[in-house]
C-alpha cells in the first residue's frame, strides 16, 4: 500500500513540475477528494496532507525525499505535512499519541 501511495505522490510531483497552472474547478475537485480520503494525499497540486479519519491521536511516519524520515503526532482531520518536493510518503505506524507530543 505504501508503494502505491509513494507512486501517487511522485506522480503528483511530476505533474506539478510540468504544469503549474490548474483551473479553479479542478483544484476544487482535488481539494474535495483530499478532504474525503483518509491517509496521505496531495492538495492544491503541491501540499502533502494527512487526513486522519478517526477520533483518536496517532503517530504517523513521514518519508522524506531528502534527509531523515520522522514521526509526527496527528489528531482527527487534516494535517499539512509538507510539499511534494519534501515529502515522499506518510502512513500510520500503529501507535497512539497525545496532543502536543
Amino acid at each position: 500500500m505504501r508503494a502505491r501511495t509513494r507512486l501517487a505522490v511522485a506522480l503528483a510531483a511530476a505533474a506539478a513540475m510540468t504544469s503549474l497552472a490548474t483551473t479553479a474547478a479542478n483544484a476544487s475537485t482535488a481539494d474535495d477528494l483530499a478532504r474525503e480520503r483518509c491517509g496521505v494525499s496531495v492538495k492544491d497540486g503541491h501540499a502533502v496532507i494527512y487526513n486522519h479519519c478517526a477520533e483518536n491521536w496517532v503517530v504517523i511516519q513521514i518519508d522524506r525525499w531528502l534527509g531523515d524520515n520522522y514521526t509526527k503526532c496527528v489528531g482527527p482531520g487534516i494535517t499539512t505535512i509538507g510539499t511534494i518536493f519534501s515529502v515522499r510518503d506518510a502512513w500510520y505506524d500503529g501507535r497512539l499519541c497525545r496532543p502536543g507530543s
